[in-house]
């Protein structure tokens, strides 16, 4: 309530007084996804990931690290609230979606104009709170504490199969194509310099959910914000910049966003991406350095 209301609101909704203001917004717990993180793709976030986040802050957001204000006991308190309220948030929206076949307020007047009468209903909603309840919040509750539990598990976590390859010119050359090629296709998103300008920004893309083009062009998140692509001229990276950060980036992709994973990509491609992404900031024209000595000696 002190540090994190202002802004993530009481409930953890991410619509605290401050969150109007924010770009990006804060994070909504109540869908229980985290982007930054070290476990695969459709997987929680670890305590690890959590106390990281409120560590070190995130970069190019208004989420600042917490070190100055919080000691590490304070530190492991605010994670375990914030999982608590991510599990409260899962459980009461599987408890909706549950109920919503039949007593959504588009259901209950379908059901109305079928011939039902709205009391009918009313006591058939009472009979299933009163009766039938019990089952339905122990299968929609079934399986959240194990899927918290399995995410603090050690071989849970993202982890590279061979070490980084040596930073050299040819690894960056190798990765720009693969940044350019039409299998990994990061430049649709990122754009050919990687600028986040891809040819996807600026579509009208549909709701997941409604289907309808939402109003404004873009890529958006499961929260329904714009979530343009990463400018990686900036060299601004909100998981983290180690070498490893970029790794999971890729493989896992990030969670709620429109960026894949690339689970099934070789191990050394991606750390080929890896040193050409964070080369970018630093190269007027990164990774064509190698191109161009190799033409140099394939003419000699």
């Amino acid at each position: 309530q002190r540090h994190c209301s202002h802004c993530h609101g009481t409930s953890g909704d991410g619509a605290g007084p401050t969150a109007q203001y924010l770009v990006p917004r804060p994070r909504d717990y109540r869908h229980g996804v985290f982007k930054f993180k070290s476990t695969p793709n459709g997987t929680k976030a670890s305590r690890d990931d959590l106390e990281r986040v409120l560590r070190y802050g995130i970069p190019g957001t208004y989420m600042p690290s917490f070190v100055p204000m919080l000691d590490e006991d304070e530190l492991d308190q605010v994670v375990e609230y914030i999982r608590f309220l991510a599990m409260r948030g899962e459980f009461e929206r599987r408890l909706a979606g549950e109920l919503s076949t039949d007593f959504s307020e588009d259901a209950v007047a379908n059901r109305v104009e079928g011939g039902e009468s709205r009391k009918e209903i009313v006591e058939e909603l009472k009979g299933v709170l009163g009766e039938d309840i019990n089952d339905s919040l122990e299968f929609i509750s079934d399986s959240l504490p194990s899927d918290w539990e399995a995410a603090d598990e050690e071989d849970a976590i993202v982890t590279p199969s061979i070490p980084r390859v040596p930073d050299t010119i040819e690894s960056r050359r190798i990765g720009r194509e693969l940044f350019l090629s039409k299998a990994v296709a990061c430049a649709d998103c990122h754009g050919i310099g990687g600028r986040g300008d891809g040819p996807q920004s600026t579509i009208f893309e549909p709701n997941p959910i409604t289907g309808e083009k939402y109003p404004e062009p873009g890529l958006h998140d499961v929260w329904d914000n714009v979530n343009q692509p990463r400018d990686l001229t900036r060299g601004i990276y909100r998981g983290g910049r180690r070498p490893v950060d970029l790794f999971r980036r890729i493989n896992a992709g990030i969670e709620g966003s429109r960026m894949p994973p690339f689970k099934n990509l070789e191990h050394e491609k991606i750390w080929h991406i890896v040193n050409y992404v964070l080369s970018i900031p630093f190269e007027s024209e990164p990774g064509r350095a190698a191109a161009s000595e190799e033409a140099a000696t394939d003419s000699e």
